[in-house]
């Protein structure tokens, strides 16, 4: 006897990340409205990442180096978020941060580190600890870093 068990392919493509359970359909069409700058080396998870999130609706723009970074944060319009490399900021990250922060107050802020650093709590900055995420770790992070921050209220 001969059995044939046939599973549908999921393409790289495919952005159907509710299907997943990646993305709630809520979360799905709060992103799809997006725009997001993705600042650091040319990787090839970056460039899946630009693929997928554009997938996914987002208007997606590109820094490769600081110097872009900055002309593209102090640039009209807003971004919703910005998933920063903590190699592009240099030695002056926390500064940078800070510049960036207050320069986009409303927007998201994501940054990828290798490092152990502490981040200022006031930067409302979401932090993930490597360097090439999954496209659901980065996500997440997106949708965190655009919560309104929990502020502790004395009675």
């Amino acid at each position: 006897h001969g059995y044939r068990l046939c599973i549908p392919v999921l393409h790289a493509a495919d952005h159907n990340l509710t299907a997943l359970g990646i993305l709630s359909e809520e979360q799905a069409r709060q992103v799809a409205l997006w725009r997001v700058l993705l600042a650091g080396a040319r990787t090839a998870a970056r460039d899946d990442w630009i693929r997928r999130l554009r997938d996914l609706g987002m208007q997606v723009r590109i820094a490769d180096d600081i110097v872009a970074t900055l002309h593209a944060v102090e640039a009209p319009g807003e971004f919703s978020v910005l998933v920063l490399e903590r190699k592009l900021l240099g030695d002056e990250a926390a500064a940078l941060l800070r510049a960036v922060r207050k320069l986009r107050p409303h927007s998201g802020l994501v940054v990828l580190s290798e490092d152990e650093l502490a981040w200022s709590g006031s930067l409302h900055i979401e932090l993930i600890r490597e360097a090439a995420p999954s496209l659901e770790t980065l996500l997440q992070a997106m949708l965190r870093s655009v919560e309104p921050p929990v502020t502790e209220r004395t009675p």
